[in-house]
């Protein structure tokens, strides 16, 4: 009895052994897991981290160029009103301008008939 005691015991202590030796590998597979785990976390916030900088530099540039865009407008509408402003100016000289040219031609016209009756009579004179 003894003996199959002993032979049982040894049977049971060797069970203990292999759980033992499985629930030890079993633990070192968790830990690698978990290290795992924790590097890829890490990277992920570490990416994270520098996706969230690249959106606020994004932003700011994009609030630049709004911004930038505001500007050239307001230039762009200031300009458009030079434009007309110059364009109405020019037509006000144009119509300013041909009745004075129109009188000047024709004063020019009667000048050159009365030099040519002038010419033509003073020459009849010699």
């Amino acid at each position: 009895m003894a003996g199959d005691a002993g032979r049982g015991f040894a049977v049971v202590a060797d069970e203990v052994q292999r759980l033992a030796e499985r629930s030890s590998g079993a633990t070192k597979q968790i830990e690698a897991l978990v290290k795992t785990i924790q590097t890829d976390t890490n990277e992920a916030v570490i990416s994270m981290e520098q996706t969230t900088s690249e959106v606020v530099r994004g932003a700011r540039l994009a609030q630049d160029a709004g911004v930038a865009l505001e500007e050239i407008e307001k230039v762009s509408t200031s300009l458009a009103a030079l434009i007309q402003n110059i364009s109405n100016a020019a037509r006000q000289q144009a119509s300013f301008s041909r009745p004075h040219f129109q009188h000047h031609e024709r004063d020019s016209g009667n000048h050159l008939a009365d030099l040519r009756r002038y010419h033509y009579h003073g020459a009849q004179h010699w």
